[in-house]
This record gives structure tokens, sequence and C-alpha cells, in this order.
């Protein structure tokens, strides 16, 4: 399946800029009561992810929670190198379960690494469930290929029975059954 079908565009994503004040974030993310955000660069390719922690961690490292503070630092300062990577486009739907096992959401990007949404966890387990309930149990398979198969024999036998029956008309204008080794003329 093409992962298009679950991105949730750009558009529709709460996101951060790279050069965001640190408060400027955690306002953003309270507003939209997220743990972490996607960030990108001003020519909207993919920066990283920041959540909660990094916030935290700042402040701490920094000694002031104080949000005037929070005013004098950037988004890009406190973004993990490595953490949370964005699939492309072409990823497959097995890459995308690997991912959202350790991660809410995959970013994604194109080709140019131009950040163009996000894929959640519950998206993609809703896809897996809907692909497994779709499929029916191996056991079931197997019962439906054999019926087919039993099925197929007696329609194979019913017309060896019926061609049995035909009668081919002679020239003479005398009658005889079509046998398998018969060859109509016209």
């Amino acid at each position: 399946m093409n992962i298009l079908f679950l991105l949730r565009p750009k558009v529709t994503v709460a996101f951060l800029y790279h050069d965001n004040t640190l408060r400027q974030g955690l306002e953003k993310m309270r507003a939209h009561g997220y743990t972490a955000l996607p960030v990108i660069e001003r020519d909207g390719t993919y920066a990283g992810t920041v959540n909660e922690g990094d916030f935290l961690w700042h402040m701490v490292d920094h000694g002031n929670a104080d949000m005037k503070a929070q005013e004098a630092c950037f988004v890009r300062d406190i973004l993990r190198p490595g953490w949370n990577p964005a699939v492309t486009v072409n990823a497959t739907m097995d890459e995308l379960l690997l991912r959202v096992m350790e991660q809410n959401f995959v970013p994604v990007v194109d080709d140019r690494q131009a950040f163009v949404g996000i894929i959640t966890r519950k998206d993609v387990i809703h896809y897996f469930y809907e692909k497994e309930q779709a499929a029916p149990p191996a056991a079931e398979q197997e019962e439906q290929r054999q019926l087919y198969a039993a099925y197929l024999a007696d329609v194979r036998g019913q017309m060896t029975d019926q061609l049995d029956r035909v009668l081919i008309k002679q020239p003479d204008g005398s009658t005889r059954p079509l046998t398998r080794k018969t060859t109509i003329k016209h």
C-alpha cells in the first residue's frame, strides 16, 4: 500500500520552525495538546522533532523555567540529531510499523527532503488491524481452497457426463455418441 493514503498533510499538522523561540514552541505544544512536534526549516526541509522533555531538560540545564527567558533560545538549540528520523514517501508499511513502535508519529518527506506531513501510530495500527480483519484465517483459506477444488472437479464431471450424451449426426443421417476422439467436421 502507498503510505500517502495514511498521510496527514503538512497543512493539517501542527509544526514548529527551527527559528521559533522556545517560548513559541511551548505555547504551540500547549495550545494543540501535543507532547511532540515536527520541526522544519524555513525552506520546508525537515529538521527534526522536539518533545516536552527537550524543553524541560533545556530549562533544567540552564536553571531557568521563566517563560520570558525562553524567548532568548531557539528550537534549533534543543533538537536532538537523529531522533525521530523521517521516511520518504516511498517507504513501505512494514517500515512504518517498525518506526511507530518507538515513536508516536513518523514524519514524511519527499525526494527533496521537504516535509510533507506525518503518519500517526494510530493510523498505522488501524491499517494493520483492518488488513488482518479482511484476510480470512489460514485454516479458513485452506477450507475455501478445498471447496473450490471439489467444485471444479464436480463441474468437470458434469461436463464429461453431458458430452457422453451428445450425439453426432453422420452424413448418412445416422447418429453416434460424441467421444473425446471425435473430430467434428463442418
